[in-house]
């Protein structure tokens, strides 16, 4: 549902209030509202569930936000996923985990539900949640991936002067409504791995071109040494000895689900003077989202004549291999 609220009917809102009373109590009674968060992922072995409560209270939300009881519920839920075509039953079990970053809402142990049980490529799962009062929390989605989505990029990037276009090809894959693909570059120096990350994007599938069967993103090549110098910074070379293999290259591609897609594109920042807003979850007597996303790696070579200009810019670079 989409909430449109203009100057005027705000305006007026508040005169309405003042005219009533001159005491407002902005707190209703309080309500268990479940907020779900899973992605379903078919290539890991355990796939998890955060599964809380929204928290209303007096006084600053961002110190209420820091008390686990907040947002936790007190005792574990008898949750379950579902195999929606065999009827099988995936009991999900409870983790605590530590390795969340701090931030707004509170950031020690956190409570999430998992299972390791096998999820299977192209099915459909259905979330079914009890809680204490006895309310079900349900959500169904299906699961992109399969045997057939994989890279088709060539052996090597040219990314040289020579090139006018670089690409990255992958077979589509299935239930996928979006796309984010990454590269990134890797060398040792002075004994450590060093990384150059170049996001590509992410992009709905609609809005991908496809050629021959295949998904085909295309991008400019001097993207490489325009990232490269970038991040080394002005000293490019630091007298340091860079060295890389003969595969260098990674090409990441990450699969997203079409409850993924919406969920993003509901909460994305409003371009409109507006601001309208849309209201989305797939999650029935709660909120959030459940979906699934799939992660392909490959890695490739660069070019002859990407390799010749690398070395030749002075920064230190070697091939080894």
């Amino acid at each position: 549902m989409k909430k449109l609220l203009s100057l005027f009917s705000v305006s007026l809102a508040l005169a309405v209030m003042a005219a009533c009373s001159t005491k407002v109590d902005l707190y209703d009674d309080y309500q268990d509202i479940a907020i779900v968060y899973g992605l379903l992922d078919h290539k890991l072995d355990t796939n998890f569930i955060r599964i809380q409560k929204a928290f209303l209270g007096y006084g600053d939300a961002t110190e209420i936000a820091q008390i686990p009881d907040s947002s936790n519920y007190s005792e574990k839920l008898d949750a379950k996923l579902i195999e929606v075509l065999t009827n099988k039953e995936l009991p999900l079990d409870t983790i605590t985990v530590y390795a969340k970053e701090s931030g707004v809402f509170y950031g020690g142990g956190q409570l999430v539900y998992y299972t390791t049980e096998e999820i299977k490529p192209q099915s459909r799962y259905k979330l079914v949640v009890t809680k204490p009062d006895g309310t079900l929390v349900t959500a169904t989605t299906g699961i992109v991936g399969g045997e057939s989505f994989k890279i088709s990029t060539g052996g090597s990037f040219n990314f040289s002067s020579t090139a006018s276009k670089a690409s990255v090809s992958w077979s589509p894959a299935a239930n996928a409504a979006l796309y984010e693909v990454l590269l990134s570059f890797v060398w040792e120096e002075g004994g450590q791995e060093e990384r150059l990350k170049m996001p590509l994007g992410t992009y709905k599938t609609s809005d991908i071109v496809t050629d021959h069967g295949l998904m085909k993103l295309t991008f400019s090549p001097e993207l490489f040494f325009n990232s490269l110098k970038t991040y080394l910074g002005s000293d490019t070379t630091n007298g340091a000895e860079r060295t890389f293999k003969n595969k260098c290259v990674f090409i990441s591609v990450s699969a997203g689900g079409s409850e993924l897609a919406t969920y993003i594109e509901a909460n994305s920042p409003s371009t409109s003077i507006a601001q309208s807003t849309l209201d989305w979850t797939n999650v029935t007597n709660g909120y959030g989202v459940l979906s699934s996303r799939v992660n392909i790696q490959d890695s490739v070579s660069l070019s002859a004549r990407t390799v010749q200009e690398l070395m030749a810019k002075g920064w230190g670079f070697f091939k080894i291999d």
